[in-house]
């Protein structure tokens, strides 16, 4: 069985990217315009399954979300930044790593 990630970004071309990378590697891309939508959907997904999400997606403060998806007990959640805040992201509670928005597969 192919590994699974989930994209949570609420821009569509990053997430088009994603996609067509993910597809040439043989990885399933599941992808989220935003943390609710994930939400709604988030039973379906073991807790090992590889979070990435946009650190600046619209809506309810980073931190709440991280804090609400480590509470549901998921352990592999990494940021994506795009400009040179990721020092103060490493610092949040639940966060594994931070990355660009390249793919990091």
């Amino acid at each position: 069985m192919s590994k699974t990630i989930v994209l949570i970004d609420d821009d569509q071309i990053i997430r088009n990217a994603w996609d067509a990378e993910a597809r040439k590697k043989g990885i399933l891309l599941v992808t989220f315009p935003n943390i609710s939508t994930f939400l709604n959907d988030q039973h379906l997904f073991d807790r090992e399954t590889e979070l990435y999400i946009d650190s600046f997606i619209e809506g309810e403060s980073l931190v709440l979300q991280i804090q609400k998806l480590s509470q549901l007990g998921f352990k592999c959640i990494y940021l994506l930044e795009s400009i040179s805040n990721v020092e103060s992201l490493t610092t949040i509670e639940g966060v594994k790593a931070v990355y660009t928005k390249n793919t990091p597969f």
